[in-house]
Order: C-alpha cells, then sequence, then structure tokens
C-alpha cells in the first residue's frame, strides 16, 4: 500500500505560519513541511523542528519572496529584495541561470547548517513549472 504525503509549504515564514504548521503535525494530517531558508522566521521554524525530529523537512526554494541570502542573487529589483513571480516568470528567460543556482544553493546549505536534512525541495509560487528553472538537487 502507498503512502500519502500532506505537505505544508511555508515553514520558516511567520511565528504564526510555524505554529500552524506544528499543530496540523501533531493534531492533523500533516507529515511533512518545507522551510523557507530567507524566512522572517526561520529561526523559530528550526527551534520547533528540534523540538518535533519526526516532522519531515525539506527546503522551500524561493525566487520571489523578501531578501535573498546572496546578495548578488540575479533575481533581485534595486531595493535588494526579489523581483516578484510575475517579473520572474516574464523575464525566466534572460536570468542568469549561475546566479540562480547559487541561491538556491545558499538556501539548501543554510537550512543544512541548522541542523536538518532536507528530505525533498519544492519552489515557491510554483516556479519548478518554469522550464528553465526547474533543475535543482540536494
Amino acid at each position: 500500500m502507498g503512502q500519502v504525503i500532506i505537505n505544508a509549504d511555508d515553514f520558516g515564514l511567520t511565528n504564526g505560519v510555524n505554529y500552524g504548521i506544528i499543530d496540523s503535525f501533531l493534531y492533523g494530517i500533516t507529515t511533512s513541511t518545507t522551510l523557507l531558508a530567507n524566512g522572517a522566521a526561520f529561526d523559530h521554524a528550526v527551534a520547533l523542528a528540534s523540538d518535533h525530529p519526526e516532522l519531515e523537512i525539506g527546503v522551500h526554494l524561493n525566487l520571489t519572496l523578501a531578501k535573498p541570502l546572496l546578495p548578488d542573487a540575479s533575481t533581485i529589483s534595486a531595493d535588494g529584495r526579489f523581483h516578484t513571480r510575475e517579473y520572474v516568470q516574464q523575464h525566466a528567460a534572460s536570468l542568469d541561470l549561475d546566479g540562480v543556482y547559487a541561491e538556491r544553493y545558499a538556501q539548501i546549505e543554510k537550512v543544512r547548517i541548522a541542523c536538518i536534512k532536507p528530505t525533498n525541495c519544492d519552489s515557491y509560487h510554483h516556479l519548478y513549472m518554469i522550464d528553465r528553472l526547474t533543475s535543482f538537487s540536494l
């Protein structure tokens, strides 16, 4: 018999989201989550994760929310934050893929450095659906 995986994205976005994910894991049907390495509540999520080692945690790769981990990420706007999802979708053909991969690698490494062994990865705003942005690995 197969296994159903119910994943909750955006772990690390806010403390409230983090608590909601933990509650849905403890009292609901969530079986895994994916962590935003550049989320405002990343450290809070890591602390909660240490209290629940049985929760599977992946990386929620992000190119469209808040600030990148690398200052020279290829998808940042003039204000130092990521461009919007719409911008990335419209300009995908001209994005510097080396920069995209470097930012993704930095996000995966930040999660690993926090003593979390990622079980999977997905992408914020479904950017994996853009052909040029589909390749990534743990």
